[in-house]
């Protein structure tokens, strides 16, 4: 095992960065297609059923990610960055091609809530590289980092839409332990842990997670994952039905949904580097606050598109600023959080993101089961505009009441 002070930190990134894309292919060459996956091999049949069960196997995760997160961050801080990291591969390996087995939709969920107690890899990699970096390029390697998640999404849908079309769904899962196995060699055989771990365990146990969690701005990202997760999933049931409506045909639609996710991805990356461009020359808080505002915006056309040539252009438009989103609230967690617990904020942040990412599919599918397809849209983005606006009243309301209790008060400090 090698120290930060005896390699470049720079190839440490780069690896982590091509064994991160290297996950996140075989992530999604399965997720977009959960909807199909459950129609053609599993026997669930119906638009309300299939919504209501994929937004189950969405949310499925969710809770055991949220309990177990923020242990496997806390042990990371003690044990090691990169060892964390190896053990959310080999899990995700192992368990991504035992869902190619499932025979029902219940073995899916079961093994899904397996998946977000021992996985997590997004988070336990951005700990390690900003554990790793130096402090004035913290910024820049998450939003790297981040972009090669993106890049991974990229090509994730579009080869997991040709095997599905090829072969089966249930060999999209296989192929996705295979391509999480590679990761895994990866990151042990290029990756090292950096000299941050050999700090004393005293001094770690003294960081707890209240302590983190109070941070005045580490909070706001903790918050804004939480938020930015749940408005962006919450069409992951409905994206595959809105394609097969809008092609207006019953045949399977996964390459087509496929190259959807696929340029989503990819500008979501473009999203990405731009965000890491700008943060070096703008202050940060407020290109978080406009990138809120913008995904907010660009959600709500989705809901009026009229064929799936409009949806694929709208859909990458708005994609370019949630992939900026995400990098910034990325950022801020890691310029935020202590230096000596960026394990236990990482995995507080891999916790809000799982109840996100897990809570979004699950009221999705379930709104579309009454109110149908479009709405949902609408109402992603009302709420990822409103939610923010409500933190920041909530933030600013005690300060509120003291000045209006204490007029004279106010009158005599300024006189």
């Amino acid at each position: 095992m090698f120290s930060r002070t005896s390699r470049d930190w720079r190839a440490l990134v780069a690896a982590i960065c091509v064994a991160q894309a290297t996950a996140i292919v075989g992530f999604d060459f399965t997720l977009p297609f959960i909807p199909l996956y459950l129609q053609n091999d599993l026997g669930v049949h119906g638009l309300g059923a299939v919504a209501l069960w994929s937004g189950l196997i969405g949310f499925g995760p969710s809770i055991p990610a949220t309990i177990f997160g923020p242990v496997w961050g806390k042990l990371a801080d003690r044990l090691g960055y990169r060892f964390m990291l190896l053990r959310a591969m080999i899990c995700a390996s192992i368990i991504l091609a035992m869902m190619g087995l499932s025979p029902s939709p219940w073995i899916l969920l079961g093994l899904r809530m397996l998946q977000g107690a021992l996985t997590g890899t997004v988070f336990a990699a951005q700990a390690l590289v900003a554990s790793a970096v130096p402090e004035k390029e913290t910024g820049r390697s998450i939003g790297l980092l981040q972009m090669s998640v993106f890049i991974g999404a990229t090509m994730g849908p579009l080869g997991g839409g040709a095997v599905a079309a090829l072969l089966d769904y249930r060999y999209c899962y296989l192929a996705a332990g295979l391509l999480l196995a590679l990761a895994t060699l990866v990151v042990y055989l290029f990756a090292w842990e950096p000299a941050r771990a050999a700090h004393s365990r005293t001094t770690d146990e003294a960081v707890s997670m209240l302590s983190v969690i109070a941070i005045p701005a580490f909070g706001l990202a903790l918050a804004l994952v939480l938020i930015s997760q749940l408005a962006g999933t919450a069409m992951f049931p409905i994206i595959p039905l809105y394609v097969q409506d809008l092609l207006h045909s019953a045949r399977n639609v996964a390459p087509d949904t496929g190259w959807l996710m696929a340029a989503a991805g990819l500008t979501a990356g473009a999203g990405s580097y731009l965000a890491g461009r700008l943060q070096r020359h703008l202050p940060l808080k407020p290109l978080v606050g406009a990138a809120v505002l913008l995904s907010a915006l660009l959600l709500i056309p989705q809901a009026f598109v009229q064929s799936y040539t409009e949806l694929l252009i709208v859909r990458c438009v708005a994609t370019i600023a949630f992939g900026g989103l995400v990098s910034l609230v990325g950022m801020l967690a890691a310029t935020t959080s202590p230096a000596r617990a960026k394990g236990t904020a990482f995995g507080l942040m891999g916790a809000a993101s799982s109840m996100g990412f897990g809570a979004g599919p699950l009221l999705g599918g379930a709104l579309t089961a009454t109110l149908g397809i479009r709405p949902i849209f609408v109402l992603a983005g009302l709420f990822l505009a409103g939610a923010p606006i409500a933190l920041l009243g909530a933030a600013a309301l005690p300060r509120l009441i003291r000045t209006s209790f204490s007029p004279g008060l106010s009158r005599s400090e300024g006189s």
